[in-house]
């Protein structure tokens, strides 16, 4: 007989998913990636300098992943299990994805398309993802609000962005 707590399954004969250890590993799998990365940098030591560029995110990856590890044993020795997600909980891990997913997205446009299209579109899409269907709504708050901080960057913090494609449409005339 098993305990309630270690069992997989549940009354309906669905899985348990035990979410300490699903997080674990892909906590895991990222700090070794993000090691991966930070070993990368360049090693800029000089005489003035002692540690190079890529000391901190080094560090930071090590910590990262002696935490993985420590969420890893404990999901293994005390196992927190819970019912399969229902439909709600589907729907807002999948919006929450998808949102990750337009994030992504927007950071590798962000170069060729420039900063007002490519934070149009972002917006726009997070718009749809989070379930906004006004589109003429959506069209006017997401160019809006990207042309007002392009402003705001480029005229109070003095910093500029890149323009992408409205750089070749300025020269054009």
């Amino acid at each position: 007989m098993q305990n309630e707590n270690t069992s997989t399954q549940n009354e309906g004969g669905g899985m348990r998913i035990n979410k300490g250890l699903i997080c674990a590993i892909a906590c895991l799998l990222f700090s070794i990636l993000y090691l991966v990365a930070a070993r990368t940098y360049p090693n800029l030591a000089t005489d003035y300098m002692i540690v190079s560029a890529a000391f901190f995110p080094t560090v930071v990856a090590i910590v990262m992943i002696v935490c993985s590890v420590v969420m890893l044993i404990k999901a293994i020795v005390k196992p927190e299990v819970r019912a399969p997600l229902s439909k709600k909980e589907k729907t807002a891990y999948t919006r929450g994805l998808l949102a990750i997913l337009d994030c992504i997205v927007y950071a590798l446009l962000f170069e060729p398309l420039g900063y007002i299209v490519s934070s149009t579109l972002a917006l726009f899409v997070l718009m749809i993802i989070f379930g906004n269907r006004k589109w003429w709504l959506m069209a006017l708050v997401s160019v809006a609000l990207s042309v007002l901080l392009y402003l705001l960057f480029y005229y109070v913090m003095q910093t500029n962005l890149p323009a992408g494609v409205l750089g070749y449409v300025a020269e054009l005339f």
